[in-house]
């Protein structure tokens, strides 16, 4: 049953996150949007590779790499994503909000289409 309510927290977050990633809110220099969005990229790459708890580990600190490279506009959620994971690794997803994490996935994926011009459903 804990593998299964993993899983199916793991689904959400996985759907949540790579729904979008951030870009530039017109305040960042070009060459800092870049670099974010390579890195939402990279991010977005290794959260399609998650099958396990343990995969998970790997992957936080690429988000809270994205994360703080994140403009002012998305940085909350990303840090609503990050609580997300956090959760599921400890195997609290009781905990999860799953319309914080849909609310922030869906305003990061608006930034990340706006500002990084990715798709991130297609690097999965």
């Amino acid at each position: 049953m804990r593998r299964l309510t993993f899983a199916a927290a793991s689904a959400t977050l996985a759907l949540a996150a790579l729904t979008g990633c951030g870009g530039g809110d017109g305040n960042d220099s070009a060459s800092k949007t870049e670099t974010y969005c390579k890195d939402v990229e990279a991010a977005g790459k290794k959260l399609s590779d998650i099958a396990s708890a343990a995969d998970l580990e790997g992957v936080m600190g690429s988000l809270k790499k994205v994360r703080d490279e994140a403009p002012g506009s998305v940085k909350e959620d990303w840090s609503t994503l990050i609580k997300g994971y956090e959760s599921a690794q400890s195997g609290d997803v009781a905990s999860l909000d799953q319309e914080a994490l849909q609310k922030a996935g869906e305003k990061i994926d608006k930034q990340v289409k706006a500002d990084c011009d990715l798709d991130m459903d297609k690097l999965s």
